[in-house]
């Protein structure tokens, strides 16, 4: 600090504080002129089942309405170090501190807002001059990832990058030359350039540390005045160049998101990461259609995944044993067995050397004959809603967005509910696995909800809808599938209420 037997006084409170308040402002309106510089932004083709029974123009279109845009993510950072000024006055060390946000364009570009608070100080020696600097200052940066090309690896543990920049400063200067008083060099808004580089690690998924050096210099006159005196030449009387800012800090930084299912931001992620993911998908499809015990029975719906050879399955891939005598058919030598005789280890009954299928057929007609039915009762008039089939409606990886394809569903299934005033449907949310289970909750209401209230919007009335929800608790396949992102539509059971919304 200064010394105060040499005249130099504190700066004023009521000042400081007003100057923050310039600085945030100016700070805060830099931050929403970033926002649409652009988004960290992918495009994902999804094709479905049904578009190989489409004509190309049709797969086409249902291509083009399933673009996902992924929710950007941003990056908090705190960071805090040393500061000093190059300029007329031999520099002390000083302390700087600041916040930013940042948000990637793509895999190597990004753009970066920067609030900076430093106080800045200097003394030549003998003490012929002195002055302290209180520099606020508000900037709006281009950062370039130099490493993100390469493809080892998923994720990077290491971040090197180069900003640069301009943004709008506010300070003002207490100067002491010799044994002259104390004088001040009042706050003014004024634009600087900024520029620089550093290195961050990754710890994890949501947090990094690192090192960086940034270099600020002044434009106009007042870039000059950084330590309260003008450089100038003997004839001219012109500044010849400004006060130069040198700031090396340690930052740490917190990437944010809304959703547990959302990626880091993409400077951090392999640019081939999501041609990984996607062949990965495909993969699990093409194992999942596999025959691996050649039965006959894709593995998705085979209860016995490793059948014996050559023997006689169901439709579920589970070896047939038609008589029930605990020898399956490919092997049983009498594979019709009369119930509960005593058999060989070929299927074959003791008591009877043979039974052929007439036989059988005949014993089996004859015992029916024997058998008084009850008349059959009046026949039942089915009404339209005893039987029917309202379609699901599927979902993005972490959205509740309904789909434009969807809208036209629903206009349908509103249509059917409409006519059946007196019936009351259930609507029922679904998730993948990804995320934890209390996200997944929320999740799955929150699809329910959006179906809810888009048919209400077609006019059905509220109390006719059930509104409830599993989470991830009723997948249909394994992996992170789109079948399991679902919301099914249904007519309610008997005594079925609506689920209030979860924790």
């Amino acid at each position: 600090p200064l010394k105060k037997n040499q005249g130099i006084s504190q700066l004023n409170i009521r000042t400081k504080t007003n100057t923050m308040r310039k600085v945030l402002a100016l700070y805060c309106l830099l931050l929403f002129q970033a926002m649409p510089l652009g988004a960290q932004e992918t495009e994902t083709y999804y094709l479905k089942d049904e578009d190989f029974r489409l004509s190309p123009h049709d797969s086409l279109l249902i291509a083009e309405m399933n673009k996902k845009d992924t929710i950007p993510v941003w990056e908090f950072g705190i960071a805090g170090g040393h500061v000093f000024s190059i300029g007329n006055v031999d520099y002390l060390p000083g302390v700087g501190v600041g916040v930013h946000f940042r948000r990637a364009l793509d895999y190597i570009f990004s753009v970066r807002s920067d609030i900076f608070y430093a106080r800045i100080r200097g003394e030549d020696e003998g003490n012929a001059r002195e002055f302290r600097n209180d520099w606020f200052s508000a900037s709006l940066l281009g950062v370039m990832t130099l490493n993100n090309l390469k493809w080892e690896d998923k994720t990077r543990k290491v971040n090197l990058y180069a900003l640069g920049g301009i943004g709008v400063n506010y300070f003002e200067t207490k100067v002491r030359e010799n044994d002259l008083p104390t004088r001040t060099i009042t706050g003014k808004m004024a634009w600087h350039g900024t520029f620089g580089g550093g290195i961050s690690f990754r710890i994890g998924r949501r947090f990094n540390v690192g090192f960086e050096h940034k270099v600020i210099s002044g434009f106009g006159q007042r870039g000059d005045l950084v330590d309260g005196f003008e450089t100038i030449t003997a004839n001219t009387h012109r500044r010849t160049f400004a006060d130069i800012i040198h700031y090396s800090n340690v930052h740490v930084n917190f990437n944010i998101s809304r959703s547990a299912e959302e990626e880091e931001p993409k400077y951090w992620l392999n640019p081939l990461f999501d041609v990984y993911q996607e062949l990965d998908s495909i993969k699990q499809v093409l194992k999942q259609l596999n025959d691996s015990d050649g039965d006959g029975v894709v593995d998705l719906i085979d209860r016995e995944p490793e059948s014996p050879a050559g023997a006689y399955v169901d439709t579920k891939g589970v070896t047939r044993d038609g008589d029930l005598d605990g020898i399956p058919d490919f092997r049983d030598r009498q594979p019709y067995s009369p119930p509960g005789v005593p058999i060989d280890a070929y299927g074959v009954a003791k008591e009877e050397t043979e039974t052929e299928r007439a036989n059988v057929r005949a014993i089996v007609q004859e015992e029916i004959a024997k058998i008084e039915f009850p008349q059959p009762p009046p026949p039942v008039i089915e009404t339209k809603t005893s039987n029917w089939y309202l379609p699901n409606v599927y979902f993005d990886a972490g959205s509740i967005e309904l789909k434009p394809i969807d809208h036209a569903t629903l206009l349908k299934v509103a249509e059917v509910m409409l006519e059946n005033p007196d019936e009351k449907f259930v609507v029922e949310g679904n998730t993948d696995l990804a995320g934890s289970e209390k996200a997944n909750n929320r999740l799955s209401y929150k699809r329910a909800l959006a179906v809810v209230n888009k048919l209400v919007s077609l006019g059905v009335p509220r109390e006719q809808l059930l509104l409830r929800w599993n989470g991830e608790h009723k997948t249909l396949v394994e992996g992170l599938h789109e079948v399991n992102r679902r919301v099914e539509i249904r007519r309610a059971k008997e005594g079925e209420t609506e689920m209030p919304p979860p924790e």
